[in-house]
């Protein structure tokens, strides 16, 4: 089945977060969260420690700062050997686009 799109959909610009998706291709060792979807599959301690979260009522957005819990961890170089050999990392609350 052969589709045809009108010229407008043809020249309509990708958007911010399409052209990250592109950019980000060019780094093999990038964690692409670009388009919300990691480019591997979820580690089970994360969905173990989501699951507990969930259950302890952690269902709301967090403060704008960030949560203590997670600053001061990332603040004392709290990794797991998984984070080996990554010397920056970002956090953020609210990585949305507006």
């Amino acid at each position: 089945m052969s589709r045809e799109y009108s010229k407008a959909a043809q020249n309509y610009p990708p958007s911010g977060i399409r052209k990250m998706f592109d950019l980000a291709t060019q780094y093999p060792d990038a964690i692409k969260l670009t388009v919300g979807e990691p480019n591997f599959d979820t580690p089970a301690y994360i969905k173990e420690a989501a699951k507990k979260a969930m259950d302890a009522g952690e269902t709301h957005y967090t403060p704008n700062a960030g949560m203590p819990v997670l600053r001061r961890a990332g603040a004392g170089g709290d990794q797991k050997s998984h984070w080996d050999g990554y010397t920056c990392f970002l956090y953020t609350s609210d990585a949305a686009d507006e």
